[in-house]
Parts: C-alpha cells; sequence; structure tokens
C-alpha cells in the first residue's frame, strides 16, 4: 500500500484525490493496528507533499469525523491523535531556530 501511495504522490494531489483519497483515510477506522500505523506512517509524505492546505481542508475535517462517530474505541482515538501528532512534528521541524 506504502508504495501505491507514493506513486500516485508524485501524480500530483489531483491523482491521489480521484484514486485513493478515501481508500487511504480507510486506516482511520481499520481494526488492524499495522494498517493504522501504515496509514500514520504515510501522512508524513502525504502532508509534506501537498502542504498545509490539503490538511487543513481534507484531513482535519477527516479526523473530525472519526472523532464524532458514536462508541469509537480508544485505539481508534489514539490513531486520530497520532495523526494529528504527525502533523504537528512536521510544522515544528520545518520551523528555523530564532
Amino acid at each position: 500500500m506504502q508504495l501505491c501511495i507514493l506513486f500516485l504522490i508524485c501524480k500530483g494531489i489531483e491523482t491521489f484525490k480521484n484514486y485513493i483519497e478515501s481508500l487511504f483515510f480507510n486506516y482511520l477506522n481499520d481494526t488492524v493496528s499495522s494498517v493504522r500505523e501504515v496509514g500514520i506512517k504515510s501522512l508524513e509524505t502525504i502532508i509534506a507533499k501537498f502542504g498545509s492546505s490539503w490538511t487543513t481542508m481534507t484531513l482535519i475535517p477527516k479526523l473530525q469525523s472519526v472523532l464524532t462517530q458514536p462508541k469509537i474505541s480508544y485505539l481508534h482515538r489514539m490513531c486520530v491523535l497520532n495523526s494529528l501528532a504527525v502533523k504537528f512534528f512536521l510544522n515544528f521541524r520545518f520551523v528555523p531556530n530564532i
């Protein structure tokens, strides 16, 4: 799955949206922890490539929708928090020291 995501990211945001974005976000609700981990790890590449506008317009609303689901499990809440941690880590990593 990671190779497919990387290939489509290289093709651009429209290709990613058309072919894999909805499938990619299934990682948030997957019952297998290794699938959730791959999704979280892939976020770093996706956010770096598509930037803050994609994050604000697409990622954050998806994460919010997961959190508003009834009876969300602890593991899925942790997946959302880890996804947010990737986003904030990238923001702080690229900030120059002043």
